[in-house]
């Protein structure tokens, strides 16, 4: 199979690692949607990442969420940019930025009701504001 040089998502830049999630537009334009609106310092390259999910990432749930947006980001990137090789069919970013919203929304509500099993079984009762759904849409504004 032959795989083009340029960047199956933008069409400009030289497809590599960096290029693809962090300069192409395309990219830029989803990993915007999550990080623009926060307080979260978005990384710009993959060394940044790496540091930023170990080190730089707000404590507890939040940090949580965060590993969950880049995972999601990361794979939602590589799903389109496969699927363009693939079917050369191309889907908005928005399109993508609405998939990762709906995939993370209902992986956080999932892990919301697990806390809440578990709490029942010790009669503690969760504090609605430390849920990872509230605090999804304290920090990550869709």
């Amino acid at each position: 199979m032959s795989v083009p040089s340029t960047c199956l998502l933008c069409g400009l830049g030289d497809e590599s690692r960096d290029h693809i999630y962090f300069s192409c537009s395309y990219s830029r334009s989803v990993w915007d949607s999550f990080f623009t609106q926060t307080s979260f310092n978005q990384p710009y390259t993959f060394s940044e990442v790496i540091r930023w999910v170990h080190h730089s990432t707000p404590p507890g749930k939040i940090r949580t969420i965060c590993k969950l947006v880049t995972q999601a980001v990361f794979y939602a990137i590589w799903n389109e940019r496969n699927k363009r090789l693939h079917t050369s069919v191309a889907r908005h970013p928005q399109l993508i930025i609405r998939e990762i919203q709906i995939i993370l929304k209902a992986k956080l509500y999932g892990m919301d009701q697990n806390v809440g099993n578990t709490n029942r079984i010790s009669s503690v009762r969760p504090n609605p504001g430390d849920r990872y759904l509230h605090l999804w849409f304290q920090n990550f504004p869709s």
